[in-house]
Parts: C-alpha cells; sequence; structure tokens
C-alpha cells in the first residue's frame, strides 16, 4: 500500500521484524538474506549495508535496527526509555537539529536505502500523511540549523579577520 505521495506504508510490525535481537550471531544476523531497517522521524531505512558491524548484535547501533528511536540520535541513550522521550517537548531547537542532521544522513547516504514511512507513528497517520508533530519538529529544526549555520559563518569570518589584523600588526613590527 502507497501514501498520497507514493511512499510505501510500513507498519511497526513489519519494521520490527527487520531488526536484528543483540543475542543473535553476526552471521545468523543477515542469514537467508535478512534485512535490517531503521526509522529516524517516521521515515524507515534499509541499512543492511552498513552490516553487522553497526547494526548487528555487537554493534553500537544495534538498538537502532527494527525501530523508531529518533530521540536516541541526539541523546545517545540507546535504551527503551531513550525511545520513549517526546522530541516534541524539547524546548531547545539544536538538539531537534541534531535529530534531523541524522535523518538527513540516511536520505543521503550513498547505500542506505529509503524504504517507506511507519504509519501509526508519531511522524506518519495510518494514511501516511505526516503529521503536525513531525511538520513542526522538521521546521523547528530547520530553523536552527540556519541560525546556527549563520553563526558558524560569523564565527568563521571573525577569526579571519582577527588573522588578517594579527598579520597586518606583526608586518608593522
Amino acid at each position: 500500500q502507497l501514501s498520497p505521495s507514493g511512499e510505501r506504508l510500513i507498519t511497526s510490525t513489519e519494521l520490527a521484524s527487520h531488526g536484528i535481537k543483540s543475542t543473535e550471531s553476526k552471521e545468523a544476523a543477515t542469514a537467508g538474506g535478512h534485512t535490517i531497517w531503521l526509522s529516524i522521524l517516521g521515515r524507515v531505512f534499509d541499512v543492511t549495508s552498513g552490516g553487522p558491524s553497526y547494526y548487528g548484535p555487537k554493534g553500537s547501533y544495534n538498538f537502532y535496527s527494527g525501530r523508531d528511536a529518533s530521540p536516541c540520535f541526539h541523546s545517545g541513550k540507546n535504551n527503551e526509555e531513550g525511545a520513549a522521550v517526546n522530541l516534541e517537548e524539547w524546548e531547545d531547537d539544536k538538539h531537534l537539529m541534531s535529530v534531523y542532521d541524522w535523518s538527513q544522513f540516511y536520505e543521503k547516504h550513498e547505500t542506505y536505502q529509503f524504504m517507506g514511512v511507519l504509519i501509526n507513528s508519531k511522524y506518519y497517520d495510518e494514511n501516511g500523511e505526516e503529521t503536525d508533530v513531525r511538520k513542526d519538529i522538521v521546521e523547528r529544526a530547520s530553523k536552527a540549523k540556519i541560525i546556527a549555520d549563520k553563526e558558524k559563518e560569523a564565527r568563521k569570518k571573525a577569526r579571519l579577520e582577527k588573522r588578517k589584523a594579527d598579520r597586518e600588526k606583526n608586518m608593522k613590527k
């Protein structure tokens, strides 16, 4: 089934079937063509190409497989408690920016494949339509990114001006 925008609709049960148990061996994790999926902000990606070394039983990102653990991408609290945090309640939009940056990493990755949207989640409704919660998170994160980029550029400009002034001062000596 597809959303009105043509994206595949994925249930939490289907997503979970592409998770890796931390007790499985690396070989068992991808045996028989088993694929590894994760979701961030309700967008599901096949990360099998990252392999068991990242997403497998002993991989540092194992917790992310088979679920949407969006808050964990900022907090690093890779457990059920960390995944249950409500991003929409975060007051610091730079934290949201961090999660959104990770989502863009998956969107733009050379080998990770976008599979569809996680329906009946806080990010997409049962028809695959983006929820107001997701829209708000993306908008706040995008605005924070613009501000952060401007601040970074201003710091860079100030450093270059200071270097230039220091060089000129040293030349006068």
